[in-house]
């Protein structure tokens, strides 16, 4: 059994117990009361799994759930619990470390270029790579998957990818 704790934001709000169960994984989060409809999350170096919503009980709100190693092997090893509110389609941008990924064809790509940022949804991932029209294009055997987007105020094309590192449109 490990213990992690679970922020919201930047504050520490609760913790999260993860132990093995033979095929499966339990997961028990416990968090202090809150208004409003609550998510729970698992975050791995590699991955996030939704837990669930949080249910009130004996003062606090908690949920457990138990979840096979198909679905909680990508997520690498478990880095912390976040508290999300319910329905929030957050993004959560951040530098990336192309040494994590997995593609030697992406590490090479991107690993020279810079202000490339990464965000992990529930499922896979996505890269941004800073627009600029008057250099190549950053995956050229990847133009057709990319999307324009306006990320922190600055212009960049984004690319969605499965947790195998294959391109998604």
């Amino acid at each position: 059994m490990d213990k992690y704790p679970v922020f919201r934001e930047e504050q520490a709000v609760g913790e999260l117990t993860v132990t093995p169960e033979a095929l499966y994984t339990a997961f028990s989060v416990s968090c202090r009361g809150r208004e409003g409809l609550w998510c729970a999350w698992a975050v791995g170096e590699t991955g996030n799994l939704r837990i669930g919503v949080l249910e009130p009980e004996n003062g606090c709100l908690q949920i457990r759930r138990r979840f096979s190693k198909q679905l909680t092997d990508p997520l690498g090893p478990i880095l912390r619990g976040e508290l999300r509110p319910l329905g929030e389609e957050r993004e959560q941008w951040e530098p990336l470390r192309p040494e994590l990924l997995r593609s030697p064809y992406l590490r090479c790509r991107l690993g020279g270029l810079s202000g490339v940022l990464t965000c992990r949804p529930e499922r896979g991932r996505l890269i941004a790579v800073p627009r600029d029209d008057a250099a190549p294009f950053p995956l050229e055997a990847m133009f057709c998957f990319a999307r324009s987007r306006r990320l922190q105020g600055r212009a960049y094309w984004v690319f969605r990818f499965d947790d195998r590192e294959w391109p998604v449109f």
